[in-house]
């Protein structure tokens, strides 16, 4: 009996060893499976966000495991330039007390819910500062126009200036209104050379006629040959001011003098961009001549030769006296540089010149030369 209970107990022990043998592996593999658990899913829609003048804010929306959890407290919404966004509940938006910046921002925000995370990239594009309102964006001359609410050079309005209000959309309208008829109907004074010219208007108000008027623009156009800065004040005058070389011009928006025929055209291209000087004479000559001497006495479309004789080689014209002074002579009789409210054009020569700045206005100095007369005032 002992040997058969000892032969049975040695059976036993081998048929025990062969299940472990066989079945654990299985076993082990099932416990195995059993423990490794899929990650839950988890998706935010959309996967990028830009914001911008139009698109000022931007829902999200986030699922975990099939549930939204957008609102869900457990879910975190963390930028990594927290000065920049405001997020609520995936709600993304602009923080109206950040930084005013030129160029586009680009910031991960990171989502997580419980075990999971996930980064949106969040692209923020400044507000334009200005509008182009007419030409090609690439032109190399570059005019800008904006309001202020003071004038730094001279007195074109007259009087204390009306300061702008922000908040009064009709001001904006008829400044808007005004800068387009302006520009629209004095561009094609100068021709051909019109194809050279991109014009900016902004939407600011300035606390000075100080630029940069549209920063964006300026910073990124390294390539800019001739700038020129126009400010206009809300004021009832009906005048406006430029002399050559300021690089800016400064108009009344009062009497809707900005809009009146020529106007840009006198002070803008004639003045700041051909340094003409204006071919008319003044009640009050010998102070107005004065006046003119300020800004220097050297001259090109005016002289002191009773037969013009020093552009005729170039362009030929007549010679009819009175140009800041009845002692001195200008090209033609009327011109946009002479009567601008009444003229038709400008002259001939004032044409020359403006071609000649329009062809090659970083040597325009050189090109000016042959043209140079110091002139006294009687």
């Amino acid at each position: 009996m002992n040997n058969v209970t000892r032969k049975n107990k040695i059976v036993f022990f081998v048929f025990a060893l062969i299940v472990m043998v066989i079945i654990f592996p299985e076993i082990r593999s099932l416990a195995n499976t059993e423990t490794c658990i899929a990650p839950k899913s988890f998706e935010i829609t959309p996967t990028s966000v830009t914001l911008d003048e139009t698109t000022t804010s931007q829902q999200l929306k986030v699922t975990y495991d099939g549930a939204d959890v957008t609102s869900d407290p457990a879910t975190t919404y963390t930028p990594d330039d927290p000065g920049q966004l405001i997020t609520d509940k995936g709600l993304i938006k602009k923080d109206p007390n950040a930084s005013v910046s030129i160029k586009n921002i680009a910031i991960n925000l990171e989502i997580a819910h419980k075990d999971q995370k996930k980064t949106v990239t969040v692209t923020l594009k400044p507000k334009p500062d200005c509008e182009l309102i007419y030409g090609n964006a690439n032109a190399p001359y570059v005019i800008f126009f904006s309001r202020t609410n003071s004038m730094s050079e001279g007195s074109p309005c007259g009087g204390t200036i009306n300061a702008w209000d922000p908040n009064n959309a009709t001001q904006l309208e008829d400044y808007k209104k005004d800068v387009k008829t302006a520009v629209t109907q004095d561009i094609n004074t100068i021709g051909s050379a019109t194809q050279k010219f991109a014009v900016y208007s902004s939407d600011n108000i300035f606390p000075s006629s100080k630029g940069p008027i549209c920063p964006t623009i300026e910073s990124n156009r390294s390539d800019i040959i001739f700038k020129n800065y126009n400010w206009v004040a809300n004021n009832t005058g009906s005048g406006a001011y430029s002399i050559i070389n300021l690089k800016s011009a400064y108009y009344c928006m009062g009497n809707k003098s900005l809009a009146r025929k020529n106007m840009i055209a006198h002070e803008l291209f004639g003045h700041a961009f051909a340094q003409l000087r204006d071919e008319y004479t003044n009640n009050d000559e010998g102070a107005y001549c004065m006046q003119q001497m300020r800004h220097g006495s050297v001259f090109y479309n005016i002289t002191a030769k009773n037969d013009c004789s020093k552009w005729q080689s170039a362009v030929k014209t007549g010679c009819f006296k009175g140009a800041i002074s009845v002692n001195f002579y200008r090209s033609t009789e009327n011109s946009i540089m002479n009567d601008l409210w009444n003229a038709s054009g400008f002259s001939p020569l004032q044409m020359y010149f403006i071609n000649m700045a329009a062809n090659d206005y970083s040597n325009l100095a050189n090109n000016l030369r042959p043209f140079a007369e110091s002139l006294t005032c009687p």
